[in-house]
């Protein structure tokens, strides 16, 4: 029986594939690690590649994007996701992580997102194993200087704009009484961008019937 495997970015492909009725029949048993969340719609990619397309001077289509060496794609989408916090009003959460580039859900490749689709039932046969680290945001922080570095306002503006429902960061001060700004910092961010879709991914499938292995 083949096989689809992936890690955070790779995971979200196999949650994608999930969900994409051309990859039906193509596997029987699925692993997601650490599951990223960010799915994007028709109009949020749209307006990145313009932003992205900007960088090189071009418009956004695909006669003048194929004529772009793919390291400078990727070197324009660095330079966006560098300052994609400028964009929070338009992108939403997103603008807050340098992440120009995930799956579009555009209704006819990607239909719905995998959650949408596997509360839906869609794959119900195919064997699914998800799972995450303790510590998914600990890389990320390090690689941003952060580790140890965290302030009480970053910390504080990260539950605001990752926090769940109305008053996320409410949440987190009472789940969490003793922990310090870095804690807070990587608990929010992990539970947002990793741990909480991974967990979802397997609560869509036990809803429709379906098994899960976390």
């Amino acid at each position: 029986m083949s096989r689809s495997f992936g890690q955070s970015a790779g995971a979200g492909s196999v949650a994608a594939l999930l969900a994409m009725p051309r990859a039906a029949g193509l596997f029987g048993r699925a692993v997601a690690q650490s599951v990223q969340g960010t799915f994007f719609s028709p109009e949020l990619a749209a307006d990145i590649t313009t932003s992205c397309t900007a960088e090189l001077g071009l418009r956004p289509t695909v006669a003048e994007l194929s004529t772009v060496a793919p390291a400078s794609l990727s070197a324009a989408g660095d330079a966006v996701g560098a300052k994609m916090a400028r964009w929070a009003e338009r992108w939403g959460q997103v603008a807050h992580k340098p992440i120009p580039f995930s799956p579009v859900v555009e209704g006819d490749a990607l239909p719905v997102t995998p959650w949408q689709a596997l509360a839906d039932g869609v794959g119900r046969d195919i064997d699914l194993l998800v799972g995450h680290t303790r510590d998914e945001q600990r890389l990320l922080t390090a690689l941003d200087g952060l580790l140890g570095q965290v302030t009480q306002e970053q910390a504080a503006r990260a539950l605001r704009t990752f926090g769940p429902g109305r008053d996320g960061a409410r949440g987190y001060l009472d789940g969490f009484p003793a922990a310090g700004p870095d804690e807070l910092y990587e608990l929010v961010h992990s539970d947002w961008l990793f741990r909480m879709p991974t967990l979802h991914l397997a609560q869509a499938r036990t809803a429709a019937g379906g098994r899960a292995h976390v």
